[in-house]
Order: C-alpha cells, then structure tokens, then sequence
C-alpha cells in the first residue's frame, strides 16, 4: 500500500498546481479538535499508523466553516474508520473553484495514490 511520503505530497502538490492553495501539505494527527482547523473547500487524504494511504475525499460546503473538519467527523463514526485512520493531509483548494473542479481533482488525486474510495462519480 502506498504510504504518504515527501515524493508523494510533491507529486500531488504538482498535479493540483495552482487551485492547491498551500505548497507544502503537513498530516495532522486526528484529535477531537483537529476538524475545527480545516478549511470548507478541498480534498483530504486519510492516513494509517504507519502512514499508509487509506482514503482520498473532498468537501466543497461553502456554506459550512471548517467542512473538511465536517466530513472526516463524518467518517469517523464509523468504528472502523475510527481505529484505522490516525492522521489526515488537508489538501485546500481555492475557494472559488465550482463543485465539478472539485471532484476531478478529487479523482484525479485518487488515481494517482490507487485509492477508489474518494474518487468515485457522484450524484
């Protein structure tokens, strides 16, 4: 499985280019108050305790501070995902990209890092 690594957050940082509004991504331990800290447009990547890629997913609620933060609470009411995933990279995009920007990212980061999960097409 792929793990999260400096060759690979540079190779997502240069796939998302310029709507990726951070340069550097950082994993953030998932602790209750990580999901205040994240931002309301962008992709997530869901990492295990060995930095393990697990999932790839977006957000784009404009209308809902922090729903990155949201989404990953979200997840983890899930038992599973709970004791699995142990870190998230928040991956912030511009905030006037429209949903369907946000989903071919979302997609084309999954392809990129094998993950199926995040990168399915929705309704």
């Amino acid at each position: 499985m792929l793990r999260w690594t400096t060759t690979v957050s540079r190779a997502v940082v240069e796939l998302l280019g310029d709507d990726l509004v951070i340069s550097q991504p950082q994993i953030r331990t998932l602790w209750e108050s990580t999901a205040a800290l994240l931002h309301h447009v962008g992709l997530y990547i869901a990492l295990g305790h060995a930095q393990e890629i697990l999932y790839v997913g977006m957000a784009d609620r404009f209308h809902t501070p922090s729903a990155i933060g949201a989404r990953l609470g979200e997840h983890l009411s899930e038992p599973e995902k709970r004791r699995s995933w142990v870190a998230v990279v928040e991956l912030p995009l511009r905030e006037d990209l429209g949903r369907s920007a946000v989903l071919q990212h979302e997609s084309r980061v999954g392809v990129l890092l094998g993950r199926p999960g995040g990168h399915q097409r929705r309704m």
